[in-house]
């Protein structure tokens, strides 16, 4: 069976065609569905087999967390334990944007998601079908990379048809994303902030924001972004 693509224009999303990739969304389907940085997969984040299904597909280990994409600032609120200042100055200047932040989550997060850590990266995507698709689906997405679990990234609709084929239920081709890189990665649940995987967004630049050091990466934290958590975030 041919994989299922729907087209949508990047910069003007026709509604009925978001509803119809939403509705599948309501119904644990797999989207797969572009962003600014790369191809990701989207399913509702409150539904456990869902999710599951997102390991499965990518043959992912399940010590390795997921992040989560809004489409809102508002949308955070539930999702974590606290807001840091520092938080709320990085995404009102990179959001939406190439930026995942890793806040402490709170219970309603499923654990799936953390593997137990007990933190989640979440983000707000720069890219219109994917904000269209999050308001209307009416639950944050998964944001994984839409790649077999150690592949590249995928850039294109065409890439992850042919990566990903039947596994998944329909391929939103809403052509070549942006920016082509993952986005950066930072704890913002530690003081100082610190930087758990470099991207489209430098360190530089959030000191130069935040007017306050950010931390480097120590080796404990090396496993808990390297492969894809915020590919598609």
């Amino acid at each position: 069976m041919e994989t299922k693509i729907l087209k949508i224009d990047p910069e003007e999303p026709e509604p009925e065609r978001i509803e119809a990739a939403a509705r599948l969304i309501r119904e644990g389907k797999i989207v797969v569905l572009p962003t600014d940085t790369v191809y990701g997969l989207g399913v509702d984040t409150f539904n456990g087999e869902a999710v599951e299904r997102i390991f499965r597909v990518k043959g992912r280990s399940k010590d390795k967390p997921l992040s989560i994409l809004v489409s809102d600032f508002s949308e955070i609120e539930p999702l974590v334990e606290e807001i840091p200042p520092q938080a709320l100055v990085l995404a009102g200047y990179f959001w939406p944007g190439a930026l995942t932040l890793v806040f402490k989550a709170s219970r309603k997060v499923p654990v799936l998601l953390t593997s137990d850590a007990n933190k989640v990266g979440i983000r707000i995507p720069d890219n219109r079908i994917a904000l269209a698709l999050i308001k209307a689906a009416g639950t944050p997405l998964t944001g994984s990379s839409a790649n077999l679990s150690g592949h590249p990234e995928l850039l294109g609709a065409e890439e992850a048809a042919g990566e990903l084929g039947e596994r998944i239920d329909l391929l939103i081709d809403g052509g070549k994303v942006r920016l082509g890189r993952p986005s950066t990665v930072v704890d913002i649940s530690s003081c100082p902030p610190r930087v758990l995987r470099r991207g489209m967004i430098s360190r530089a630049r959030m000191e130069a924001v935040l007017g306050s050091e950010i931390a480097g990466p120590p080796a404990r934290f090396q496993f808990y972004f390297q492969e894809g958590m915020s590919n598609a975030g």
